[in-house]
């Protein structure tokens, strides 16, 4: 929900421990679609 992904954001941007599992994490990451499209083969 809203207030966990902004404590989320907020731990990424301070570098400060996840408040949430890292699987769980990694799953919410804005770079996830890049990073699936590397791995697919579509860097392009």
């Amino acid at each position: 929900t809203a207030p966990l992904c902004a404590e989320l954001i907020a731990a990424w941007l301070d570098n400060e421990p996840l408040p949430l599992p890292r699987s769980v994490a990694e799953a919410c990451h804005p770079n996830r679609f890049a990073l699936r499209g590397l791995i697919r083969g579509g860097g392009k």
